[in-house]
């Protein structure tokens, strides 16, 4: 029997005293990719009630016993919600309440949702539905487990002069990462340094999509082997950025210190990963240094030659923690 569910693509977040609706990027192509807006307290509660996989009578005659409400009437609530192609706006006392498409969608299959939602946690003793910041914490979290590198890049942001030699205690962070869950965050980024220079990496990564987090995408210079690639992939990881400044050897030396093998490795790395399917984008940092011709075809060659998805390309800027030089490519 088909079913009325909210849409798994979105997730209702509690603040205290309002709840957020928020795309929670499981498609990133869909056309409320990014989405955040504050709710009414009685759409927040309609959508939590259909979230329990229950056929579409039973759940508008509970909605209708808990709001007082004839079953007539909670049908015109919600018909404005079931497979609307464009975002919807409701007004009320003057405020705009923007709503995304597709909130409410058909389905045949039960459906496993970020949390569980209790309608309790819906109505709140008072509302603010103007205030900008959230109140009981951000959406996001990043951890930066090291500023250790591979390169060491002329144009390096990174105070390397003070290295981090006493590393947040693993078991620390899992229960950082329990307060996070508490307080319903959604994102869990990692950040370098190197995240795969951190010996815990892999356990970390498992441990973020155990959890239901979402994980930005991962953006390194170290050159992971096919096995770590696989790994990747079986946890449901499948985009990455890869930095690559130039792939002529001799300018490599002079802009990220790197050797032969290096320059061997990294390319392997982007020709692995391409091969398994992940969306890649190699990131370029354009300087004095590698801003002819022959440099920037040297990495075009290899995005045309595995498939490479994207290409981002941004001026080098002068760093606060390297001899003061000029990266100006003219």
């Amino acid at each position: 029997m088909k079913k009325i569910v909210l849409n798994p693509d979105y997730y209702l977040r509690t603040d205290e005293k309002r709840t957020f609706i928020i795309n929670r990027n499981t498609f990133k192509n869909n056309s409320s990719y990014g989405w955040y807006s504050v709710l009414h307290p009685i759409h927040a509660i309609v959508f939590a009630f259909f979230t329990k996989n229950e056929d579409f009578e039973t759940v508008i005659a509970k909605i209708a016993e808990f709001l007082s409400k004839t079953i007539e009437e909670v049908e015109k609530l919600i018909t404005p919600f079931i497979n609307n192609p464009e975002d919807v706006f409701v007004e009320h006392q003057g405020i705009r309440f923007e709503i995304p498409s597709n909130v409410l969608i058909e389905t045949e299959n039960d459906i496993v949702y970020h949390r569980e939602y209790n309608i309790e946690d819906f109505i709140f003793e008072e509302n603010d539905f103007k205030t900008k910041r959230y109140f009981k914490a951000p959406l996001n979290m990043t951890f930066m487990p090291n500023n250790t590198c591979v390169t060491n890049c002329e144009y390096c942001y990174c105070d390397k002069d003070h290295k981090v030699e006493k590393l947040l205690p693993y078991e620390r962070l899992l229960k950082i990462m329990d307060e996070a869950q508490e307080l319903e965050m959604l994102n869990f980024g990692v950040v370098g340094g190197e995240v795969f220079t951190y010996p815990h990496w892999r356990k970390l990564l498992k441990e973020i999509k155990d959890r239901d987090f979402e994980l930005s995408m991962m953006s390194t210079k170290v050159p992971i082997t096919l096995d770590d690639i696989k790994y990747l992939k079986s946890l449901g990881i499948d985009e990455i950025q890869i930095s690559i400044d130039s792939l002529i050897f001799d300018e490599m030396k002079t802009l990220v210190k790197v050797n032969e093998t290096y320059h061997k490795k990294i390319k392997e790395t982007v020709k692995n990963l391409c091969n398994e399917g992940f969306a890649v984008q190699i990131a370029t940092i354009l300087t004095k240094y590698n801003c002819s011709k022959a440099s920037i075809d040297s990495v075009l060659k290899l995005i045309n030659d595995c498939g490479v998805g994207s290409w981002s390309i941004s001026p080098g800027f002068e760093s606060l923690y390297r001899p003061k030089q000029s990266f100006r490519t003219t």
